[in-house]
């Protein structure tokens, strides 16, 4: 799955990270899009959200669009 992820004002490549694992007590979302914030657009252009400093290389976007999908047991 692709993911930016600031490293400096302006400096934020897009990278490949491999997708979450699912378990038993773990959903997995099929993310179709993902938008970007003005935090988020802050930390790229600034280095920093308000006061706080990114120090740490965090993945951007945290607003998601998700494809439901729906699983029927026809026995119930």
């Amino acid at each position: 799955m692709r993911e930016v992820r600031p490293y400096g004002p302006g400096n934020a490549p897009v990278g490949a990270e491999p997708p979450p694992l699912s378990g038993p007590d773990r959903e997995t979302a099929s993310v179709t899009a993902v938008g970007l914030c003005g935090a988020d657009l802050c930390g790229y252009t600034e280095g920093s959200i308000g006061d706080a400093t990114l120090t740490d290389p965090l993945v951007l976007g945290h607003e998601i669009a998700d494809a439901i999908k729906v699983v029927v047991d026809p026995r119930t």
